[in-house]
């Protein structure tokens, strides 16, 4: 109850560490020395300690990963980048950065990336008169009808309604 994390399933990529600490208790409980309950019970809050702290650390490191895909997204979302690119980059699996992408952010790298570029999009269409289809190839959509489409679907308006639409309410 002290932790989550040691609620949640562990995955344990060097189970040397562990073995040391059960066999420890194992060993306690085949002697049966006095206090060897209250010595077991001293190596098992040593293990979860150990536990604790390398899950704490995996997490950190986890959480590194992701900011540099993030940093990695923004600096380059205007070109035609794939998760596979991204990962190659980072020097992981794109199905594994992807999951903890997801897992620390909400969303997958693709649609952040995606999000990322409509709001720069809107951006330029509030705040400019150039023209939507160098905007949105601008902000990196190569098809003017995706660029299209999703827009309207996030914002409601298409790009060019939009444009009119805030125009109108100056």
């Amino acid at each position: 109850e002290d932790s989550d994390i040691l609620n949640s399933h562990l995955v344990l990529h060097e189970a040397s560490f562990f073995e040391t600490y059960i066999n420890a208790i194992v060993d306690e409980f085949n002697k049966k020395k006095f206090f060897y309950r209250e010595k077991s019970s001293s190596v098992l809050k040593d293990l979860l300690i150990e536990l604790h702290r390398r899950k704490l650390k995996s997490s950190t490191n986890t959480y590194n990963i992701v900011n540099c895909a993030i940093d990695y997204i923004n600096e380059n979302y205007t070109r035609n980048i794939t998760n596979a690119e991204i990962a190659s980059t980072l020097g992981y699996h794109e199905y594994y950065l992807n999951r903890l992408f997801i897992n620390h952010t909400g969303t997958s790298m693709h649609k952040y990336m995606l999000n990322l570029r409509l709001s720069e999009a809107k951006f330029l269409i509030l705040n400019t008169n150039i023209p939507l289809s160098k905007i949105a190839e601008d902000v990196g959509f190569n098809n003017n009808t995706h660029f299209s489409n999703y827009f309207k679907k996030v914002y409601g308006l298409s790009p060019s309604k939009y444009r009119l639409n805030f125009r109108n309410n100056i």
